[in-house]
């Protein structure tokens, strides 16, 4: 079940991502002093823009605020894909769906996948623009290959799990591996 609940999310989140998405959140965008790019989507990216005032030291400000602001934007779609996918699941399906919400490692992929395809200072206003951008291709992989995982060590843990009970053990608290650590997470146990 993990397995379908995985690949209609991915289904779903490219479908997001390549029709609807940016033509529902971002119209023109006009800032008194702002770049005519700023606000603005690519085709093929998922970008934020933000802006720092200050001197010189505020163009590493604004990158850094633009990596925050792109990885709670990643974050958002994720949570925005799963709610209008699904809606009346079990509570084993619920908690899978939870677990893929809170990803912690979002920051690294941006870290990893972050294009600064704008950076602007003005001198006389003291205000720096800044445009960060990831491939939605390499986002939508990233979260297939996240998925995958998660289904794979929950899978493991299931196993395990019948297998004990097969050989007439009781019910205990499973080593701490990488499946059983990543499925108890997922129940809250």
């Amino acid at each position: 079940m993990l397995v379908a609940i995985a690949g209609v999310l991915v289904k779903t989140l490219v479908g997001y991502l390549f029709n609807g998405y940016l033509k529902s959140n971002y119209g023109s965008v006009d800032i008194e002093g702002a770049p005519s790019w700023y606000g603005s989507e690519a085709r093929d990216e998922i970008c934020v823009s933000t802006f720092k005032r200050g001197g010189l030291e505020s163009v590493e400000i604004a990158k850094d605020d633009s990596k925050i602001k792109l990885e709670r934007k990643l974050k958002n779609i994720v949570n925005v894909v799963i709610t209008k996918r699904f809606e009346n699941e079990s509570p084993d399906d619920k908690a899978f769906l939870s677990h893929v919400r809170s990803d912690k490692k979002v920051s690294i992929f941006v870290a990893s996948h972050t294009n600064y395809k704008n950076i602007k200072y003005d001198n006389e206003k003291r205000i720096t623009f800044v445009r960060n951008c990831v491939l939605k291709q390499d986002f939508i992989t990233y979260e297939k290959k996240r998925l995958k995982e998660m289904v794979k060590e929950l899978s493991y843990h299931k196993a395990d799990k019948a297998f004990d009970e097969l050989n007439g053990e009781s019910p205990k608290k499973s080593p701490q591996t990488p499946a059983n650590k990543a499925f108890e997470e997922l129940n809250g146990i």
